[in-house]
């Protein structure tokens, strides 16, 4: 779609990734400046559920934001690094 393909190239241009998903935490190397490390927090506060969806909920966030930050052969070595704070 013509104006999704402008917002990603003015989004591009400063330096910023199109999209909507993003995780809570993005960690870099200082160095390469290449991500090491996402992180997804979900606030749960009920005296009947254990936090479990929660958990499951980030889980499937971390996944999918893998895709914007490294080829599907390499989400392995960024989600074992990455971490999910209920």
């Amino acid at each position: 779609e013509p104006s999704e393909r402008r917002t990603a190239e003015i989004l591009s241009a400063l330096g910023f990734r199109s999209g909507w998903d993003r995780p809570d935490i993005v960690v870099t190397c200082a160095e390469t400046e290449a991500v090491v490390a996402l992180a997804e927090v979900k606030y749960f506060a009920s005296s009947e559920g254990d936090g479990k969806d929660a958990v499951r909920a980030a889980i499937d966030q971390l996944v999918r934001y893998a895709r914007g930050y490294r080829p599907e052969d390499e989400w392995d070595d960024l989600l074992t690094h990455s971490l999910v704070v209920p």
